[in-house]
């Protein structure tokens, strides 16, 4: 529908119809909704509204057509959402719902609704409500622009703040008083009266730089990354509004006298160090707190800011009193990064930190857990990094191991025990255990097989962290371990494939009893001893016999149960591997950086495709109805992530047979090959050899030409990875290619055979070719590029396919690209002029509206 002429002519109706868009048409009752997505009563737009951005929402052109109406549209927009909000609060168990008092000018008071989340809807992102969070970013915005032109926005400002209920436009009220400060000396001094607004706003900038998901606007293209990156992180939305404050303060009395008024009317919080940065805050707001100062070299007047002493004084103390909880809580992340270093502690470091296991022992601290965490991480620290001076002190060595013995043991031996101890073991006992227990086992090889057992119990505890500790450490020391790393990896196999058959509610109780003489076996085996190499790791093998194993479970429950309803277990699909066990046991191979050279490179390649392997015959064998397939589990996008990487820079004979395992998938895995696209164009700026990468980037398209991916039955998913593998989309990427410019001429042949056979037949195609080419990496194809457009928009049927309104938007961007940058060439060039006049053309038939402004530039270069 075409809201824009009624913008314009009749804005009451295109009110009540924008708001219909937005509004959900039929809502339901959702009790399954979680707080991580509440529900606000919105339609779903299909997540086009991510991330948030101005101009995705018609309020920014509403708001310059109609000023008036679109505000109040907006703000009943927003009102509902937040009734919504506070209903869907209620249905939670909350009885009374957040909300914000602020002091009006008229001495009266105004309550706003909401929570920290709904004060940050203006620069929040969200897939479900977008639309929403746009039309806040679009207010924003247009009344910065305002400010700019220098508009009278106080009746705007003062309805916003009388008519609305929301805590949200709290939020973006601040940002508004942020951008021009001298806006809270009047209209906007409601704002300073409310304490929460303080805080709020501080909890928003610290998290500011999260905002920017700079992986989703790189697909749109270098320039709208670039202008979306500018004003999401714009310089005045990074102060804190306490910040702004404060820098009024020293020169507006009227505002400082204000606040002094407020701040004395605040309650001061019972909890101690609560009452402490009430009091930094307070004292940050107290004009007495400032002193005013002339510069002796410049000249020039200052203003200087110190806390009294009293409140110096309380500050100091509180820290005092804090020094023995704030070490014991800082113990372990201290430990961790020592260990992840791999250091080698001095003596004195190492009676140090013996001194503090010594105290932990003897002085545990109040919280239970984290005394434990602190001694394991302690004793593991000590006997990683400190080998030597452990050994002369047998007193210490036999505390040290004791410790980390009694942590491992604490390991269950039954399913439900196993996974009991993973969900209890979030302080991360066990990942120290393991730095401690992989260096005891290595580095005193007289009592390896004492330790044996306990990095096998490790293995099977159901603690990712500890398994990830694991298999790095053996990665590093796989010279020394021989074929104990290679059979280390094969009973990690054997244990992704047992930890799925863990017994399910309602097994019989044999069941269980099976699957704990597994258990044992598995921690029986030996390491050391084996003739073990890479042919040991055989993840489909295993695989195959855990789904034999599977189906005989189910056939045996199947008959025992001899129920009609009961789900036949020839018709039933078998499990996956687990998955999150085999990311972390591989993670030094996930992911690590692609800095891996000679026998280590040619390692990871093997290994590499043998996970590769078992997934893409899991994908293949667990397709969707409708025959398209996907990855199911981060663990597959994690191996494509490496594969990528890896045929970036393995040796030139080698490429192809990681790129082609993946791309001869073709268009059924569309998500998988469009992943490894989009990993694959990181490589240039992860420091791979860029004559290497273009050679193979080019093999990859001559064979994505030929493999007639868009002759399938979904051909437009074929395009669209046609579209990727071409670089669109990819632009930034493409521009660290040191002379990218060369090694995309080189390429015109590619690029000329796949727009003679792709461009008329995709609207698509058109507009995402005419962004590559607006772009710095398409520029050497720009000119050829025009012409190839014009001559794929002659064709009928690819103009009557034209329906989408960004083909045009395209369209006018690469034109007035090629008429500002290009304009010496077009003057010389007649076959390209005329192509841009066609299509300036095809757009003015379509009725764009830059089409007739383009027209006349065009006939300026006759």
């Amino acid at each position: 529908m075409a809201l824009d002429p009624l913008m314009r002519t009749r804005p009451e109706v295109a009110a009540e119809i924008l708001l219909a868009l937005l509004i959900e048409d039929e809502p339901k009752e959702e009790y399954s909704s979680s707080r991580l997505r509440e529900h606000l009563g919105l339609e779903y737009d299909g997540g086009d509204s991510y991330p948030t951005a101005f101009w995705k929402s018609r309020f920014f052109s509403f708001l310059q057509m109609a000023p008036d109406i679109a505000l109040r549209t907006l703000i009943q927009l927003v009102d509902f959402c937040t009734e919504q909000w506070v209903q869907e609060r209620a249905r939670q168990g909350e009885e009374k719902p957040p909300k914000t008092t602020i002091s009006m000018r008229d001495g009266t008071e105004k309550t706003f609704f909401g929570n920290w989340k709904v004060f940050d809807w203006t620069q929040e992102n969200s897939h479900f409500a977008g639309q929403l969070h746009s039309a806040l970013n679009a207010l924003e915005r247009w009344l910065t622009l305002q400010l700019d032109q220098g508009a009278d926005v106080e009746p705007m400002l003062k309805r916003i703040l009388h008519e609305s209920s929301s805590i949200a436009f709290l939020g973006l009220l601040v940002n508004i008083a942020k951008y021009r400060p001298s806006w809270l000396s009047d209209t906007l001094m409601p704002l300073l009266s409310s304490q929460d607004l303080y805080w709020l706003d501080l909890g928003r900038v610290r998290n500011s730089n999260w905002r920017f998901d700079a992986m989703t606007w790189i697909r749109s293209g270098e320039k709208i990354f670039e202008f979306a990156k500018e004003w999401t992180l714009a310089p005045y939305r990074q102060q804190t509004f306490r910040q702004v404050v404060g820098s009024l303060i020293p020169e507006d009395k009227v505002l400082a006298a204000f606040v002094r008024g407020i701040v004395e009317k605040w309650e001061k919080p019972a909890d101690r160090k609560a009452a402490i940065e009430f009091g930094i805050l307070c004292a940050e707001l107290d004009p007495a707190n400032y002193r005013s100062s002339i510069n002796p070299e410049t000249r020039l007047g200052e203003v200087e800011f110190d806390y009294s002493d009293e409140l110096k004084a309380e500050i100091d103390e509180y820290n005092q009193s804090t020094v023995s909880q704030r070490q014991s809580v800082l113990i372990a992340p201290q430990c961790d990064r020592i260990l992840q270093v791999a250091g080698k502690l001095s003596d004195d470091d190492a009676q140090k930190l013996s001194d503090f296991l010594d105290r932990a022992i003897s002085e545990p601290s109040d919280e239970e857990k984290e005394n434990e965490r602190n001694k394991v991480a302690l004793a593991a620290t000590l006997a990683t990094c400190a080998n030597d001076w452990l050994r002369s002190k047998p007193d210490i060595y036999e505390r040290v191991t004791s410790i980390i013995k009694e942590t491992i043991k604490t390991v269950g031996d039954s399913s439900e025990g196993i996974r009991q101890r993973s969900i209890a073991n979030m302080s991360g006992q066990l990942k120290f255990a393991a730095y401690g227990v992989m260096h005891l086992w290595l580095n005193a090889p007289e009592q390896a097989e004492e330790w044996e057992p306990y990095v096998l119990r490790l293995m099977t505890s159901g603690d990712d962290w500890a398994v990830a500790v694991l298999g790095t450490l053996a990665y590093r020391h796989r010279t020394k371990l021989g074929p104990r790393w290679w059979r280390l990896l094969q009973l990690g196999t054997l244990w992704s494939a047992l930890a799925m058959m863990t017994p399910d509610y309602g097994d019989a109780p044999s069941t269980e009893i099976h699957w704990q003489r597994w258990l044992r076996w598995i921690r029986a085996r030996k390491i050391a001893g084996t003739l073990s190499d890479r042919s040991s790791v055989n993840l489909v093998g295993v695989w195959r016999r855990l789904e034999r194993l599977q189906r005989d479970r189910w056939r045996r429950a199947y008959a025992a149960e001899d129920k009609p309803w009961a789900r036949n277990p020839d018709e039933r699909s078998s499990r996956s591997l687990d998955t999150g066990f085999l990311d972390s046991l591989f993670g030094w191979l996930l992911a690590e950086d692609s800095t891996a050279q000679g026998e280590s490179l040619e390692e990871q390649r093997q290994v590499v495709l043998e996970l590769w392997s078992y997934e893409a015959q899991y994908c293949a064998e667990h397709r969707h109805e409708d025959g398209e397939y996907d990855l199911a589990y981060q663990f597959g996008y994690n191996v494509i992530f490496k594969m990528a990487s890896l045929a970036a820079i393995v040796p030139a004979e080698h490429a192809p047979e990681i790129w082609r395992r993946v791309l001869s998938l073709g268009p059924d895995a569309h998500s998988i090959v469009d992943h490894f696209i989009a990993v694959w164009f990181l490589q240039p700026n992860q420091g791979c050899e860029p004559k290497a990468f273009c050679a193979r980037w080019r093999e990859m398209l001559e064979f994505a030409l030929g493999a007639k991916w868009t002759e399938a039955r979904r051909w437009f998913y074929g395009e669209q990875m046609l579209r990727r593998l071409l670089g669109f989309g990819s632009e930034l990427m493409l521009s660290k290619i040191p002379d990218v410019g060369a090694v995309i001429l080189s390429m015109r042949d590619i690029y000329k055979a796949w727009a003679d056979a792709h461009l008329p037949r995709e609207e698509e195609n058109i507009a995402e070719f005419s962004y590559f080419l607006a772009s710095d990496a398409g520029a050497p194809l720009r000119i050829d590029g025009i012409q190839w457009i014009a001559g794929a928009l002659r064709d009928e049927a690819s103009t009557r396919r034209w329906r989408r309104n960004g083909t045009g938007d395209s369209l006018v961007n690469l034109l007035d690209t090629a008429l500002t940058k290009d304009t010496t060439e077009l003057s010389k060039n007649r076959e390209a002029r005329e192509a841009v006049l066609a299509i300036a053309a095809c757009l003015a038939n379509r009725h764009i509206d830059a089409a007739l402004t383009l027209q006349e530039r065009i006939k300026l270069l006759r």
